[in-house]
């Protein structure tokens, strides 16, 4: 097997491509640890070696990304296949992690609808919790855990919050009164929700 080429992705960092199109990012002091260069051939050991030393830098790195936060899995998967590590090897770092519960979904779920009960709709929660790779199973368990009326008052109060803001004043005609409603309806908010966010406000009278 020969080396490709060797190309430039940060100060620090440089990408090995093999003659069969593996790839595989090293450190520079890695590069000069295994006398890389272009045109040079490697043999099944120092492949080994190579590989070895990837999967560490591979676990090192998702060491670093979920110590400031949780990821779920496919935006951790994005993160790494970003920094150019090889698929298999993704998928052994990212089997590891699950196994050791540092990869959670239903615990990704619960801590964003934690953080975003009071201020976004549960359906637009539901669409960015799908955005980010939760699977639908576990967005709904989730979901299902709150209490009902606890949910209805939260999206109320936002859907308040809204109506006292300048640009959300409430309309002065029937027709306008809709596509305010309406307007609400496209964030997510539920008919339930408006309907007790605007129960008591005095709605206009439909045009003649």
């Amino acid at each position: 097997m020969k080396v490709l080429t060797i190309s430039e992705t940060d100060r620090r960092r440089r990408l090995i491509t093999l003659d069969n199109g593996d790839r595989y990012p090293l450190s520079v002091r890695d590069v000069r640890l295994f006398s890389l260069r272009e045109e040079a051939d490697i043999d099944d050991d120092t492949l080994d070696q190579i590989r070895k030393q990837v999967r560490s830098d591979c676990m090192q790195r998702c060491g670093s990304l979920l110590s400031g936060r949780d990821y779920t899995e496919a935006r951790l998967r994005e993160k790494l296949e970003d920094d150019d590590y090889p698929a298999d090897i993704i998928d052994r770092a990212v089997e590891e992690l699950r196994e050791a519960g540092y990869l959670n979904e239903e615990r990704y779920a619960a801590y964003y609808l934690q953080v975003h009960a009071g201020d976004r709709s549960r359906a637009r929660i539901r669409r960015d919790l799908r955005e980010r790779g939760v699977p639908a199973d576990v967005i709904e368990r989730v979901m299902g855990q709150e209490d009902a009326e606890e949910a209805l008052a939260q999206e109320a109060a936002q859907i308040r919050h809204l109506l006292d803001r300048k640009d959300w004043q409430r309309a002065g005609s029937f027709r306008e009164e809709m596509k305010l409603r309406d307007r609400l309806f496209r964030k997510g908010y539920s008919s339930e929700a408006v309907r007790m966010a605007m129960q008591d406000r005095d709605l206009p009278e439909e045009d003649v």
